[in-house]
């Protein structure tokens, strides 16, 4: 190559390192936003995030297992020290 096919190869390498760049920086930023919005909207994320995993644990019945494990999710969520499920019978 000689020295006049030179200037677009260093200006291509050099916009590629810049779009590079940016891309890492606006992912870097977006993967950092924690914002929710408004307290009602962060109010209404936590407790639907804590009823489905409440909810998870006990798909497969009311095992005392899968019981105990929704319990501590329901308790959060309801804002109570303690709780009984039961099966109605």
């Amino acid at each position: 190559m000689n020295r006049g096919e030179l200037g677009p190869v260093v200006v291509l390498l050099v916009v590629g390192l810049l779009v590079a760049v940016s891309g890492a920086l606006a992912v870097r930023a977006i993967g950092r936003r924690r914002d929710f919005g408004t307290p009602v909207d962060r109010a209404t994320f936590t407790t639907l995030h804590r009823a489905s995993r409440a909810a998870s644990h006990l798909r497969e019945g009311l095992t005392p297992e899968g019981c105990s494990r929704a319990s501590r999710a329901l308790r959060g969520l309801l804002g109570t020290p303690a709780i009984a499920i039961t099966n109605g019978v």
